[in-house]
């Protein structure tokens, strides 16, 4: 990636409140919540922390909700923790947002692997101005699938699945439908709109925000912005989700 392109995605769409200072030389902030599952979460800072350009200004957020934190030795990484209090995802995405100092920000869950392109693929569509925000693939970590989790993925679920990866046939689409799981949005089109709504504590804060974001901007899905993701592999787990 060339820095035109960093440098095209630094600045905030029209219509927003562009201000000149220092924290805006930040390009992207990566932000990873995390709860319960430390060393998963290592797992994926590792592999992020692979695929990040050497000559960029970015900074990776770990917001890790603990009553025992295990601090991170790393140049680059955040590591915010917070006790354990179930304000909920909304709550932790926010905060997440509060605290990036980039002009894009990205979320990628906490048992989640990228691909060695993801961070090129989930940020290149920003060099055009009207994109607001980017949805990627999440396709099925294979060394850990039973057949629950081949038919939860298959079905669709979550909105980067395997079955809508292959129906786009490699293609980028519009859409609303994007997954806090991998995705990339506009930090300060994030604001405007009122973040993320902190009454849906246990789901749903995504489809109400993208939908949101959907209103005033363009809103992608792009399917080689790709990570592995542990699908849930119980009933009992898939039943919980849904109602949550």
């Amino acid at each position: 990636m060339n820095q035109k392109l960093f440098q095209s995605v630094s600045h905030p769409l029209e219509g927003t409140t562009e201000s000149a200072t220092q924290e805006e030389a930040c390009i992207a902030s990566i932000v990873i919540p995390t709860k319960g599952r430390h060393e998963s979460m290592l797992r994926t800072l590792d592999a992020v922390l692979s695929c990040l350009p050497s000559d960029m200004n970015l900074e990776i957020i770990v917001i890790e909700e603990t009553d025992t934190p295990q601090p991170i030795r790393e140049e680059r990484v955040k590591y915010c923790p917070i006790p354990e209090r179930g304000l909920g995802f909304g709550y932790v995405r926010n905060l997440g947002l509060k605290k990036a100092k980039g002009s894009i920000v990205i979320f990628i869950d906490d048992d989640a692997l990228p691909s060695q392109d993801w961070f090129d693929n989930i940020f290149q569509p920003f060099q055009e101005k009207s994109v607001g925000a980017v949805g990627g693939a999440m396709l099925p970590d294979l060394r850990e699938l039973n057949e629950i989790g081949k038919g939860i993925s298959l079905l669709g679920f979550p909105a980067g699945s395997l079955s809508r990866y292959l129906e786009t046939d490699g293609k980028i689409i519009e859409t609303s439908l994007i997954s806090t799981g991998n995705c990339a949005f506009r930090a300060d089109l994030a604001r405007r709109i009122g973040s993320f709504d902190e009454f849906l504590r246990w789901g749903g804060e995504d489809q109400d925000f993208f939908f949101r974001m959907s209103e005033v901007s363009r809103t992608v899905f792009v399917p080689n912005a790709i990570v592995y993701h542990c699908q849930r592999d119980s009933y009992g787990q898939v039943f919980r989700w849904f109602i949550r």
